[in-house]
């Protein structure tokens, strides 16, 4: 009797376990069942395309942004597949990564892009498990504005890469927080280094400086950050190759919300080529007034338009003006001998009709009479119009004076021979 009593206790011991156990699982199964919900609303309402595939090319299941994006039914969807969604041009990319994927590979940040319902395409930007039996989960993110605006930033900066390459331009920018530089890939090549080569830092894009220029431009840049305004500075480099160059540089001081620098943004163009052509005018110059010195040549322009008349130097000389007098016509034929004006003006005035002008004439230099030659090229308009006219003032006054004595002496020469002559006759 106590055993079958002992019976029915365990049974209903037992039952009392079953039923806690049921309700315990009843619980799990609400749990699981709202995780499940939740999940299915999370994966309803993301913007994000989600879906479960097959490596073969099917797709099995895809939320709601699947149709929001490429604008197909889930049914169309399903019909199609995705691999019939690939544009031409990724397909290959696109099995490969599959491939990958079969291998035991994870998709991380792949790009590629998907027909629209409309005919137009979406770029998509993929994370995907690795195929576990041929199946995979995956989402895709719709990156086509994304993507355009990087590939018009791409071409923007393409432009501004060959703009600084045409315009022999360099940009940095320079963060006096972290003290670190960022050189354009230009502006490493004005340098002699490769983009690669600069490493970011201060003491490397400064050991260019040219010694002779380095202290210069250190006390300069120091101004500039005391003052805080825009600078353009000029000053020499030596590249990687130690080649001698100049670089002009105009840099702007970045300021935060409370007026702080954190930084200092710049351009560097290389000017080289334009030193190089400035230093072989100078030598131009310098041999030209020389020759003009020692020749006692000087050069003239008249803008008859303006009514303006240049010297050079050497014709101020010549003339015995004093350099920088302003000059006009009147001006000139003044300095020229009394006796001589009406020629010359006549044959100026002549000149400017079309005839050759190069004459020979006087000038009152300092109560001195001189001799110069002046030739002359002038310029008419297309109505035959003198607009302008170039020329040379040259001194022939020893020239002049050595014809006159050659020419006194072939005088007296004569009168000696017809002197012998009579001399003789009378003999």
């Amino acid at each position: 009797m106590e055993d079958k009593d002992k019976t029915k206790v365990q049974l209903i011991d037992e039952l009392a376990e079953m039923r806690q156990e049921n309700m315990g699982l009843e619980k799990l199964e609400k749990k699981h069942k709202k995780a499940k919900e939740e999940l299915e609303n999370i994966v309803n309402i993301s913007p994000d395309m989600i879906g479960v595939f097959t490596t073969e090319g099917e797709l099995l299941k895809a939320n709601p942004s699947w149709e929001k994006v490429l604008g197909y039914t889930q049914k169309e969807l399903f019909d199609l597949g995705w691999t019939n969604l690939l544009h031409p041009d990724d397909v290959d990319k696109t099995n490969k990564e599959v491939e990958n994927q079969l291998k035991g590979s994870s998709v991380v940040n792949f790009v590629n892009r998907y027909r629209c319902k409309d005919g137009s395409y979406k770029t998509l930007e993929w994370q995907a498990t690795f195929a576990m039996e041929g199946i995979v989960h995956a989402t895709a993110r719709d990156i086509t504005k994304r993507k355009k605006v990087e590939d018009e930033m791409k071409q923007v900066n393409e432009i501004f890469q060959d703009g600084e390459y045409v315009g022999n331009v360099g940009s940095w920018n320079w963060g006096t927080e972290t003290n670190e530089v960022q050189w354009s890939d230009n502006l490493c090549r004005i340098h002699g280094l490769q983009p690669e080569e600069f490493d970011g830092t201060f003491k490397m894009a400064t050991s260019f400086y040219h010694p002779d220029d380095k202290d210069h431009v250190q006390k300069i840049t120091q101004q500039f950050l005391d003052k805080k305004k825009p600078l353009q500075i000029e000053y020499r480099i030596i590249t990687k190759n130690g080649n001698e160059k100049y670089l002009l540089g105009d840099q702007k001081i970045i300021l935060n919300e409370k007026g702080d620098i954190i930084g200092i943004r710049g351009l560097l163009k290389d000017i080289t080529e334009r030193k190089q052509a400035e230093k072989n005018l100078e030598q131009n110059q310098y041999y030209l007034t020389k020759a003009q010195e020692i020749g006692a040549i000087g050069t003239w322009e008249l803008d008859l338009l303006k009514k303006e008349l240049i010297w050079t130097d050497q014709n101020y000389l010549n003339f015995g003006v004093p350099l920088g007098t302003p000059l006009t016509y009147e001006i000139f034929l003044e300095c020229v001998h009394p006796a001589d004006r009406d020629y010359v003006n006549n044959e100026w005035m002549a000149a400017l009709d079309g005839k050759p002008y190069d004459i020979e004439h006087r000038l009152i230099v300092d109560s001195e009479v001189r001799w110069v030659r002046e030739k002359a090229d002038v310029e008419f308009d297309n109505n035959k119009k003198a607009i302008r006219a170039i020329g040379f003032t040259q001194d022939i006054t020893e020239r002049k004076q050595a014809e006159e004595e050659i020419k006194h002496s072939k005088e007296e020469l004569q009168k000696l021979a017809a002197h012998m002559q009579v001399a003789t006759e009378q003999e």
